[in-house]
């Protein structure tokens, strides 16, 4: 289903297009469509157009929504990093686990233990990779969230 199709659908049950987060997309190519039906989870659509990009998301009012979900059009999801702060997260569809780095006083990242609470939740479907994102990450003391992903090799 395309980001058009997505937003139209999204309108037509009574969703109307707001700006709950600030999304900015790495590359000029890549399309983002935000939306959210009354007070349920804001969904950021993503059309990747080369399969590799990043998006930072950046919350409009004093808090982040209560729930959020970046769908990403990719036939799989070979990389996914989550950050915000000084937490980061690496993580695939193939990985039971996940990789966790805290910033050291230093500025250079550092392996670190993470709570499995900030593992996303990822599936895949015909249209793409959905990645909802845990509460852990909406911490009201961060102004934005970085998301970067990479698809599988593409030929």
């Amino acid at each position: 289903m395309s980001i058009a199709a997505i937003v139209a659908l999204a309108l037509l049950c009574g969703a109307e297009p707001i700006e709950p987060v600030k999304v900015e997309l790495r590359r000029a190519a890549d399309k983002v469509a935000v939306v959210q039906k009354d007070d349920g989870p804001v969904i950021v659509n993503v059309t990747s157009a080369t399969g590799i990009g990043a998006a930072t998301l950046q919350r409009s009012g004093d808090k982040w929504p209560n729930a959020l979900t970046v769908r990403v059009n990719l036939r799989g999801l070979e990389g996914l990093t989550i950050a915000h702060g000084d937490t980061r997260l690496r993580t695939s569809l193939q990985q039971a686990d996940h990789e966790g780095w805290r910033r050291a006083a230093d500025g250079q990242w550092q392996p670190a233990e993470l709570d499995a609470a900030f593992r996303p939740k990822l599936t895949l479907d015909k249209t793409g990779v959905t990645i909802e994102i845990p509460a852990h990450w909406l911490d009201p003391k961060q102004d934005e969230l970085l998301i970067e992903w990479i698809d599988f090799y593409r030929n």
